[in-house]
This record gives structure tokens, sequence and C-alpha cells, in this order.
């Protein structure tokens, strides 16, 4: 958390905690000043790509102080438009679940009632969802019914997750993701396109995350994964191998049976066995 209390800022408001939370809006918020009244030769003051160089803090208060007004107003909006901090504390700072968060708030807050400000580039996910919560214009109960209904769609997405446990499941994860990678490359090219190689479970359900697919989709997808995941372990099996047929009697063929079950190996397993123990004897 990055706070700075010896600056020109800091003395316009000095009872906020000047954090990146609170800077990030106060940018916004600047921003958009800017954009209504354009300075007279028309370029832009707070430039995009200058969210976070050195000096913005000084440039910021060096705009406040050309109009006064603007504190009384930037002090009443930040009272209307800040959610407590404890209302965010279930957001992980990093990895999958901001990113996911972030892309189910655009997609559900997409009308006239909320401003969708051009966001500073290096903001990262959790940064870029607070941020416009932040600058919309909803009351803050209605911000923290956002954040609820966004909790409820996390948790019933790790739900869904469950789906996709056989790719971590025995000892072949890694192999499992390549399938699915080359699977996806192959059927879905379009939407895998950029996707880097998959090889871990994380990888998978992240590249999903970002698909349109719906989870009967995803489901069915899954399905036709471990069919190519089980015919390469097949073809693996078969290599060095040829098929040979062996006619039993009923007799030997119930034995065989009984001792499959016994031995815990399957019939073909069990041949193997007998026939290298036969060999290794001299038989």
């Amino acid at each position: 958390m990055a706070i700075t209390t010896n600056d020109l800022l800091q003395e316009f408001f000095p009872n906020w905690i000047l954090d990146d939370r609170a800077i990030s809006w106060l940018w916004l918020i600047l921003k958009e000043q800017e954009n209504e009244v354009k300075n007279n030769n028309n370029e832009d003051y707070f430039r995009t790509d200058d969210h976070d160089a050195p000096g913005m803090r000084y440039k910021m208060a060096c705009y406040i102080d050309s109009d006064k007004n603007l504190i009384n107003k930037i002090e009443n909006w930040r009272s209307r438009s800040f959610v407590p901090e404890h209302d965010l504390s279930w957001i992980d700072k990093s990895g999958r679940q901001p990113t996911w968060l972030l892309k189910e708030y655009l997609s559900n807050n997409h009308d006239s009632y909320n401003r969708s400000p051009r966001l500073p580039p290096r903001l990262t996910p959790r940064q870029q969802l607070i941020a416009l919560l932040d600058f919309s214009d909803e009351a803050i109960s209605r911000k923290q019914s956002t954040l609820k209904r966004l909790q409820a769609a996390w948790v019933q997405h790790q739900v869904d997750d469950r789906h996709f446990n056989w790719y971590a499941s025995g000892s072949a994860e890694k192999q499992k993701c390549r399938i699915a990678w080359q699977w996806y490359q192959d059927k879905h090219r379009r939407e895998a396109r950029y996707a880097e190689e998959f090889s871990r479970v994380t990888d998978v359900l992240e590249f999903l995350d970002n698909t349109r697919f719906s989870l009967d989709e995803k489901r069915f997808h899954l399905e036709e994964i471990k069919k190519k995941f089980k015919a390469q372990q097949v073809a693996a099996n078969r290599r060095g191998k040829r098929q040979t047929n062996l006619a039993l009697s009923d007799d030997v063929r119930k034995k065989l049976d009984e001792l499959s079950e016994k031995e815990g190996m399957n019939k073909k397993e069990l041949v193997e066995f007998l026939i290298e123990k036969a060999y290794e004897l001299g038989i």
C-alpha cells in the first residue's frame, strides 16, 4: 500500500489515506473532469499511460489547485463512492479469481447507468474491479449487493470446477492437460489461438474462464478429451506388441478368470506373467 503524507495532494485531503485505491479513483475522477472541460491547447493533461508515472500526484494536486471548488466536490463524491474495505477482503490479490470476477462484473454491468472509464493499463484485475466499483454512480448499498452477487457466483463457479477434477487425478496431469490444449487447438482454434500450452489443471480452467462455452459444452469437451487420452494410452500400451489369439477350453478359461480375480490382474497381464515365469523356470 503506497501512502504519502507530506505532499501537496495530501494537504488538500488531510483526512484521507491516499493509498493506491484512492489515487486510482481520484485519477479517474480528474480524468473525467478534464474530458468535460478541456484545457486551451486541447491536450490530455491526464494521459492513461502516465497514471503511475513519477510526479503524477503533484500533477493531480496542481490540477485541483487550479480550481479550489474541486476539493469539496471530490470530498462529496468520495463519501458516496467507496464501499468499506471489509466488503472487499474476500477478493484475492492475484490469480484466477480476480480475473474471473472482473470479467463477470463487466459482462453484467454494461448499461447506460454505469459509466465505463478507460482504466490505466497497469492496474491488476483486482485493482481494475475495485476502481470500476468506486467510479460507478451507483449507491454504496447497490455496490455491496453487486459484490455479494459476485461472491455467490464465484462460489458456484468453484462448485462447477469439480467437473474437471479428472485433469488432476492420477499421475498424468501434464499429459491430460497437453492433450486438452491440442484438442482445443484442433476443434476450437478461434478460442484457443492465443492460449499457451496447458500443463496444469489451473491452465485449463483459466482458459475456459475466458471463453463463452456453457458448462454443458465444457463437460462435452471434457468427455471428448478423455476419449482422446484413453486412445493415446491404448496406442502406447500396444507399442511393441502383436495380437495373439488363444483358443482355450472352458475349464482353462474358468481357471484363468479365477486367477485373474485372485491376483488383481487382467487376463492379458496374467497370461504375460505366467509365460515369463515359465520361461524363467525353463518349462
